[in-house]
């Protein structure tokens, strides 16, 4: 049959379109170059050559006709493996470089190497913390020994100072006392106790002229008063101020009496000084019909305010007992028995004229034994108040 598959003819023409003939001279299977033919191949579709616009260009619906073969030759199909001639075609799939594909990357993370990164960092900043701190520390504890030591030092300054005033102002004492003591015999005598006369006493002043200052202010001037309580400094300056005013009484009291011309005026001015400052009176007397007053020195009587002692002279030791006269009383027959009281300020002219003198000294004195006694009590107390500070140890 002309159609049976055993007709070799037929056979043969299926064979060469599937690319399976056996060319002759030698050539492998699947080769449809005649012997002695230059060696052709065919891309595949993937290496064909780009167009200019980046596109691949288009594959032609009909292969081109290969050299070489006559026109009864059929292509082979795209399929079909290239022969060992296009090994030397440079274009061939061979030998260009492999198409790859996207490849997965692994990234291999070390956990123990970012573990120790990690603790190698917090250790880093840890140690930073720690020297910051420690530099804080050290900076501090510095200021503080250093502010400490000043402190220290300028107690121990002040203490010394304390010291020092302390002992000025117990050497002060002796001097202060002595003043004292020469003020109290000026008092006695102008007031003349023991029944004697008032009178100057020129000795006791020469005494008080001849004592220095005991206190100046070079002895507290430029010193510390860190360990000092508030009212020991107010008592220091009321001292020092004190001293002062009382040196310049000293000084103005010796010019007023020392004098050859002051003594004369005061010793007459103390004799009339006794007459003024003791109580007098007056008492009436009948002499021929006519009625007169005596003057009498009075002294009080004790435990009575209606009846007084009477003295003839301030140097009588003899009294007699007068009654005073009051608005209402009548005299009667014995006026003797009555005494009319003076007021020594409105007779002042009359009995003494040269009192005033004397009054002047004896209110100086006065003023001085005041402020001897105001000393002295600050003198106690800030002997006490530097005494507590003197017995500090430094530090």
């Amino acid at each position: 049959m002309a159609d049976s598959p055993s007709n070799p003819k037929k056979i043969k023409d299926l064979k060469a379109r599937l690319g399976r003939t056996v060319a002759p001279g030698g050539s492998s299977p699947g080769s449809l170059q005649p012997p002695g033919a230059p060696p052709t191949s065919v891309r595949p579709p993937s290496m064909r050559p780009s167009s200019p616009g980046g596109y691949p260009a288009p594959t032609p619906s009909v292969p081109a006709p290969v050299a070489g073969v006559g026109p009864g030759a059929v292509a082979p199909p795209p399929f079909v493996g290239s022969t060992p001639a296009q090994a030397a075609d440079p274009f061939a799939p061979s030998n260009l470089a492999p198409q790859r594909g996207p490849q997965e990357v692994r990234i291999v993370v070390d956990d123990a190497a970012i573990a120790e990164g990690a603790a190698g960092k917090k250790s880093t900043v840890k140690v930073a913390l720690l020297l910051a701190a420690g530099l804080v520390l050290g900076l501090a504890v510095g200021y503080f020994v250093s502010s400490l030591a000043g402190e220290r030092q300028q107690f121990n300054l002040a203490l010394r100072d304390a010291k020092d005033i302390y002992s000025a102002v117990q050497g002060a004492r002796s001097v202060m006392e002595q003043t004292q003591t020469a003020i109290d015999a000026t008092l006695a005598a102008a007031k003349g106790q023991g029944g004697a006369a008032p009178r100057v006493d020129y000795a006791a002043i020469e005494r008080l002229r001849a004592l220095k200052k005991p206190f100046d202010a070079g002895q507290f001037a430029r010193k510390r008063y860190l360990a000092f309580e508030g009212t020991t400094v107010d008592d220091l300056f009321a001292y020092y101020n004190n001293i002062n005013l009382m040196w310049d009484k000293i000084e103005r009291l010796a010019a007023r009496t020392l004098s050859e011309q002051r003594r004369k005026a005061l010793d007459a001015s103390a004799a009339t000084a006794e007459v003024v400052a003791t109580p007098t009176g007056c008492v009436p007397t009948t002499v021929e019909g006519r009625t007169m007053c005596g003057l009498v020195f009075l002294a009080p009587k004790e435990g009575s305010e209606d009846a007084v002692l009477m003295r003839s002279s301030l140097r009588s030791s003899q009294t007699v007992e007068k009654k005073i006269f009051r608005e209402g009383t009548s005299l009667g027959d014995a006026p003797s028995d009555y005494v009319f009281i003076v007021d020594p300020t409105k007779s002042a002219g009359v009995l003494g004229q040269g009192a005033s003198e004397f009054a002047i000294y004896v209110g100086e004195i006065s003023d001085l034994k005041a402020l001897v006694v105001q000393t002295m009590e600050i003198q106690g107390r800030l002997e006490q108040g530097l005494g507590k500070v003197a017995r500090l140890n430094e530090l």
